[in-house]
């Protein structure tokens, strides 16, 4: 009879062990090997879409947004309608150049297209990360998607300053490499590969461990602190070289509207030297520094990290529109045909005037009507006009 109860007994002992296993199960999920083996895979971490994947640090973003305070909207704002304009005025003449179809079909037409173009392709995706996700601050994009936005705008900005050099050397009759290199089509192939690379370089730095490719990010920003170096050096040329030509055709005669002009288009070539090599120099800070990608930080402190940003936006915008000024003044009928016009009347040491016999009139230097025509070609327009058919 003493046996009887071992029945019972077992009947109970699965109930203890559901029990138990049911007690268990949120101890085993909160951390053991069960939650290790049937929890699901964190799918935004793998796609790359979280910040922290990035080995550049960025700052504490709710901690920093209360410090910063009305600074933060003042700094996202202002340059993303900044951008906004840039990218407008750009598609603008891009316009413009598609409006004259029907005229000649010069290179300097594809050279307006293109360089708004890469403008456009800078300043409108920076316009679109800030207004959106302002740093990839609020998640609203997957991270991914908002590093490939914010890095393909690059290309584009490199680019656009490469082009307008390209069109003051031009100008000036000046060449600082071989002739292949000085061709808008040579830039477009480098603005492919360049785009290439830094698409390369973030998917990679996103998906693969960090140490074997960290090296490669380094690399490209110093190839782009180079650049910058480059392109400030060769604008400097520029710069002094157009000023010895002005000074040259100045002598003998006073100084006239044009002459002020020009003046100011050789003003506008030296801040592009200086922008370019401020852009390099703050890179180079940014390298080396908490920014930097071998910084052993977690978090950046709030206020140098608006302050560097607010910096590199400021010459960033300021390069575009300085491009801008540039190519308005220096296209058809502005400022670069002007200087060529005085530079070919220079050469010629003397100026005919127009006999009282003839009412052929000689072309007066860098002439322009409102029109955009030399006064030669609208001579010559009037000519073929009045030509009996």
């Amino acid at each position: 009879m003493s046996s009887m109860p071992e029945p019972a007994e077992a009947v109970s002992q699965p109930e203890q062990t559901e029990q138990s296993l049911t007690s268990a199960q949120p101890e085993v999920a909160s951390g053991g090997a069960w939650a290790e083996v049937n929890a699901e895979p964190d799918t935004e971490n793998f796609a790359g879409a979280d910040p922290e994947s990035w080995p550049e640090a960025a700052p504490d973003w709710n901690e920093a947004k209360s410090e910063w305070d009305e600074a933060w909207p003042v700094h996202v704002y202002f340059f993303a309608s900044a951008y906004l304009v840039v990218s407008v005025v750009a598609g603008y003449f891009v316009l413009i150049s598609l409006a004259q179809r029907g005229g000649s079909r010069t290179s300097m037409n594809k050279t307006t297209i293109g360089l708004n173009a890469m403008i456009i392709t800078f300043a409108a995706t920076r316009a679109l990360v800030l207004f959106i996700d302002p740093y990839f601050s609020d998640g609203v994009f997957p991270f991914v998607v908002a590093r490939l936005l914010w890095s393909l705008g690059i290309p584009g900005f490199t680019a656009s300053f490469s082009i307008m050099l390209l069109i003051l050397l031009d100008t000036t009759k000046l060449s600082l490499a071989p002739p292949r290199f000085q061709k808008v089509g040579t830039i477009g192939v480098i603005w492919l590969v360049h785009v290439v690379v830094v698409a390369t370089t973030d998917l990679l730095m996103m998906y693969v461990d960090e140490g074997d490719v960290l090296p490669l990010l380094v690399i490209c920003q110093m190839l782009f602190v180079l650049y910058g170096a480059l392109v400030s050096l060769g604008y400097g040329y520029v710069g002094v070289k157009m000023r010895g030509n002005l000074k040259a055709s100045s002598q003998g005669h006073h100084e006239d509207d044009q002459d002020k002009k020009l003046r100011r288009l050789v003003v506008m070539t030296f801040l592009s030297s200086l922008v370019a090599i401020s852009v390099s120099v703050i890179n180079v800070y940014m390298l080396f520094s908490q920014f930097g990608a071998y910084a052993d930080v977690k978090f950046v402190q709030p206020w140098p990290y608006w302050g560097v940003h607010t910096c590199l936006r400021f010459l960033e915008v300021s390069a575009c529109s300085l491009v801008l000024m540039l190519f308005f003044r220096s296209g058809k009928g502005g400022y670069r045909e002007s200087f060529c016009d005085r530079c070919r009347w220079w050469r010629r040491k003397s100026f005919v005037h127009p006999s009282s016999e003839s009412e052929k009139a000689v072309e007066p230097p860098y002439t322009t009507t409102v029109a955009g025509l030399t006064w030669k070609q609208r001579k010559e327009a009037e000519t073929r006009d009045t030509t009996p058919q």
